[in-house]
């Protein structure tokens, strides 16, 4: 074999070479960039999911301060009606000590 057979040898190898490593890089490539969209797919099915346990749990919570705040309504109601119904009660016992009170003082200064 001779010498420029030799060179042209070496030659077509490197330039085979040179394209076994360019299709290496961009099969790299390929690999790399699904398994990007895999993984910002797998983000963002699992940022829905807990998305979804979010809203679920806040939609509890919500119920249940509800049924929470309805009930202190109701109470609070109650409590209402109840010191109404004393204070109405009350109402001729404190005018009739308001007019003691004042005839008293009327009295006192005459």
């Amino acid at each position: 074999m001779s010498r420029a057979e030799t060179l042209l040898r070496v030659k077509e190898a490197e330039v085979k070479a040179k394209e076994i490593l360019a299709e290496a890089e961009q099969k790299q490539k390929a690999i790399l960039a699904g398994a990007r969209r895999d993984a910002i797919q797998l983000v963002q099915n699992e940022e829905d999911k807990l998305r979804a346990q979010q809203e679920a749990a806040l939609t509890k919570e919500k119920a249940t301060i509800g049924q929470a705040r309805q009930e202190l309504l109701r109470k609070g109601s109650d409590e209402a009606a109840r010191l109404m119904s004393r204070a109405s009660g009350n109402l001729p016992k404190a005018k009739a000590h308001l007019k003691q009170t004042f005839e008293r003082t009327v009295n006192a200064s005459a």
